[in-house]
C-alpha cells in the first residue's frame, strides 16, 4: 500500500510540469500583447494632433484595458509558477 501511495504522489507531483508548456504560450501572448499595445500607442501619438476629445479618452481607454489584460496574464503566470519556484 505504501508503494502505490508513493507511486500517486509522484505521478501528481511530476503532473504539475505539464503547466510549464502553458505558461511559456502565456508568455508568448504577454509579448505579443506588448507589441501590439506599442502600434496602438503609435497610432494614437500620430493622430493625436487632429483627434476629438472622445478620440483620445476611447484610445487611453483601450491602452488601459491593454495593460489590465497584461496585468492578468502576469497574475496567471505567477499564480501557477513553475513547479518546485
Amino acid at each position: 500500500m505504501d508503494r502505490l501511495h508513493r507511486g500517486v504522489e509522484a505521478i501528481i507531483s511530476f503532473s504539475r510540469w505539464l503547466i510549464v508548456p502553458m505558461l511559456f504560450g502565456l508568455v508568448i501572448g504577454l509579448g505579443a500583447l506588448v507589441c501590439k499595445v506599442a502600434i496602438y500607442a503609435w497610432e494614437l501619438v500620430k493622430i493625436l494632433p487632429a483627434a476629438q476629445d472622445s478620440d483620445v479618452i476611447v484610445g487611453v481607454l483601450t491602452l488601459a484595458t491593454f495593460a489590465l489584460t497584461g496585468h492578468l496574464i502576469l497574475i496567471m503566470i505567477f499564480w501557477n509558477g513553475l513547479p518546485g519556484w
